[in-house]
């Protein structure tokens, strides 16, 4: 009996205010960063922009601000007494399932959602909201939720998808800086000892000496400011 009470997994309500509340905790946590002690590490990795990297930290901070916003719209009450009984259903009838990790449905033996298997059990489900929605609302009603959960499923994607852009940006910003200061310390390394083998580089044929070279000219400049 699980189709009597189905979901899509990735697009469900609950799964949706969590992920926004997750995004306003990574936003948070990037403007820290900028203020505090990797915002300089941040602006190298930018080459040194720093207006670059201000403009970077203002996507992250309109982010949260618009992050914010919707998750106060969907606690708004006007909206919950449209959104909470039938936005799950209309989801499950939006074909929208395959890309969002499938259909749950409600074991209230178990007392949680589990997946549907198969195809039949799907179409229950799909059949189940149909029937629903189509006995409850009237086509004015209909219209108006439809109208919302649509607003509601284009924000939160457009959301996602922004937020998505950002952290992979921010994340390979963090990666390129990682590595350039693994690079440094094994510069300092190298040089040590190819200071120690060299007699203070008297003798530049030394195999330390020529492996510190190449590493030095694999460098960007700006690792080196």
């Amino acid at each position: 009996m699980r189709y009597k009470k189905p979901i899509v997994r990735d697009l469900n309500l609950e799964v949706m205010e969590q992920n926004l509340y997750d995004m306003q905790e990574a936003c948070s946590d990037v403007r820290y960063a900028f203020e505090g002690d990797d915002g300089d590490e941040i602006v190298s990795a930018m080459l040194g922009d720093e207006e670059e990297a201000y403009e970077f930290k203002m996507m992250f901070s309109d982010l949260d601000a618009e992050v914010d916003q919707f998750l106060s719209d969907l606690g708004d009450w006007e909206w919950r007494d449209y959104i909470e009984e039938y936005y799950d259903l209309f989801m499950v009838n939006g074909k929208v399932a395959d890309s969002y990790g499938g259909l749950l449905g409600w074991d209230s033996y178990e007392g949680d959602y589990f997946g549907l298997q198969g195809h039949y059990a799907e179409e229950d489900a799909m059949d189940q909201a149909r029937k629903k929605l189509m006995k409850e609302l009237t086509k004015e009603k209909m219209l108006i939720v439809f109208q919302k959960c649509m607003k509601i499923f284009t924000q939160y994607v457009g959301l996602q998808y922004r937020y998505d852009c950002l952290k992979a940006s921010m994340d390979i910003l963090r990666e390129q800086n990682a590595s350039h200061l693994k690079a440094v310390k094994r510069i300092n390394e190298l040089y040590d000892k190819a200071d120690e083998v060299s007699c203070g580089f008297q003798f530049l044929w030394k195999e330390e000496v020529a492996e510190l070279d190449r590493l030095i000219e694999s460098m960007p400049t700006e690792a080196f400011l």
